[in-house]
């Protein structure tokens, strides 16, 4: 299942041109009409929807929200599977090239869900961050029951920053933007909202309905190469995920969370199924991942 690099493009950090190409689909920022998932400006709210378990996230985001998001897209899943790779291998990448690991802290506006989710101690989903301070610049988010997260980075935490990777490619180059990857070990602690705080506003002008720090710790994927047995349990994976009835279902679920129709019951239970072998298939082929990105920098 190793990602097949093409050694003559890479950068200093040794990211490839296609894994420029999937960060620039998470920002939204690339245009290529032959694969419609990387010219589709909210590629990252699949990838990241798609992580979270149960379906209260996509119920949050399409039916709450409303927000435009193309169930067709699901019809990409081989290349959306590779994004997701392409993404962490990245991060690795920039991770592990630093000669030692910085204390920062940066900051995300999000959804109470996220925090919820926290509360068993791992991240769900990529997290884009920003160093910038300027939440007042903007006073309005259009997100449900929105949260405040200040993110402080301990220990060896795998990140990426976007600026010195896509040297002038990227989207939003005054954001300093800090991508983090899912499955860190996370410490959340609930902090109070300043005076201009209280002023921001969430999804139908509704109060901020919180603030906490999140305390980074590390990884909770283990660098592993894998054996045929892991090898043989991927394979099987990966052909329940892209199996066409399950895609269907998983489209079928938005399509009416966006027309607000009632879920069937064991719909449900098939779509949260599928998108729990997601979870376990991006597991594994991240410790091959981390376990080969390790290995090439230690010789």
């Amino acid at each position: 299942m190793k990602i097949q690099e093409d050694k003559k493009h890479m950068n200093k950090y040794g990211i490839t041109d296609q894994e420029i190409k999937s960060l620039l689909a998470y920002q939204g920022a690339i245009q290529l009409k032959e694969v419609p998932i990387y010219n589709y400006p909210k590629t990252y709210e699949i990838i990241n929807m798609l992580l979270f378990p149960g379906v209260e996230n996509e119920r949050v985001r399409i039916s709450e929200e409303e927000r435009k998001i193309d169930e067709s897209k699901l019809d990409y899943m081989e290349e959306i599977l590779r994004i997701y790779q392409n993404l962490y291998s990245a991060i690795c990448k920039y991770t592990y090239s630093q000669t030692e690991m910085h204390r920062m802290v940066t900051y995300r506006d999000d959804r109470e869900l996220t925090y919820l989710g926290m509360q068993d101690g791992e991240n769900d989903t990529f997290l884009s961050t920003t160093l910038k301070t300027g939440r007042y610049e903007t006073p309005f988010q259009n997100k449900v029951r929105l949260f405040l997260m200040d993110f402080a980075v301990e220990g060896q935490t795998e990140y990426l920053e976007m600026n010195k990777v896509l040297e002038g490619r990227s989207a939003f180059p005054d954001e300093e933007e800090i991508l983090f990857p899912p499955f860190l070990q996370v410490v959340t602690e609930l902090m109070p909202l300043t005076e201009q705080e209280q002023h921001l506003k969430g999804y139908g002008k509704e109060p901020v309905a919180g603030k906490c720090k999140v305390i980074l710790k590390g990884s909770n994927i283990t660098p592993k190469k894998l054996s045929e047995a892991d090898e043989k349990y991927l394979r099987e994976l990966h052909n329940k995920i892209v199996d066409p009835k399950k895609i269907r279902n998983a489209k079928m679920i938005w399509t009416k969370l966006k027309s607000k129709q009632s879920l069937g019951t064991q719909k449900v239970r098939d779509y949260v199924e599928w998108k729990s072998w997601l979870n376990v298939y991006l597991k594994k082929i991240f410790s091959e991942i981390k376990y080969n990105c390790l290995e090439q920098l230690s010789q």
